[in-house]
């Protein structure tokens, strides 16, 4: 699975973990949320350092890329995303009665299956 897949879940999956759901599939998103956040927090690193090679900041929290080297901070930041991860884990069932919000869902449809 791809790093930036995890990165674009891992919001929603924590979402996921504070509502209501059977103590078995509570613990199967607890363990892939143990799993997916060293991933996401060595990513996070790792841009960080991208935008420190390639922008200017004054306050160390907000960076504007030097426009000379945009092309070249995307591509190190897309490659740095496209690099597959193997995660080993089990689709969490999820009730078809359970309110979820579709832009909630939609990041995490490749880790979680909808039934009874």
């Amino acid at each position: 699975m791809k790093l930036i897949k995890l990165v674009n879940s891992i919001e929603n999956l924590n979402k996921l973990s504070e509502m209501l759901l059977p103590a078995k599939e509570s613990f199967k998103i607890v363990k892939l949320i143990m799993e997916i956040e060293p991933q996401v927090q060595n990513y996070q690193t790792q841009k960080n350092k991208l935008l420190g090679k390639y922008g200017d900041s004054e306050d160390k929290k907000t960076y504007i890329i030097r426009e000379k080297e945009q092309e070249d901070f995307v591509k190190e930041v897309g490659d740095l995303g496209s690099l597959e991860i193997d995660l080993k884990f089990e689709k969490i069932n999820i009730s078809s009665g359970l309110t979820i919000k579709a832009s909630d869902l939609i990041n995490i449809l490749d880790f979680v299956k909808v039934g009874d």
